[in-house]
């Protein structure tokens, strides 16, 4: 079986289960896909996942060596390498 071949049905689940706010880990054990997959398949499809209040609202402090930044697409607050050159956090993908 060709793991990188979405089927449609498979899409219409992706499609329901993220207007439904369900995060890439719950969606992926719902239709045998990696979290990675799922992610890259919405950003494929431009379905970015809002975050919700509690999620991102909330005082955090990046780990050891990291910074944070928000992401200039959908403004979600990330942890990266002090150095790194992202501008987008892993939903909204630039590398």
């Amino acid at each position: 079986m060709n793991t990188n071949y979405w089927t449609p049905e498979e899409d219409l689940v992706l499609h329901r289960l993220v207007a439904e706010g369900v995060d890439d880990a719950a969606i992926g054990r719902q239709i045998r896909r990696s979290p990675m997959g799922i992610a890259k398949r919405r950003s494929k499809l431009g379905l970015h996942r809002q975050p919700t209040k509690t999620e991102n609202d909330q005082p955090w402090e990046p780990p050891p060596g990291m910074v944070k930044r928000r992401c200039d697409r959908c403004n979600l607050w990330f942890a990266t390498p002090r150095y790194a050159q992202r501008s987008q956090c892993l939903d909204c993908g630039d590398g």
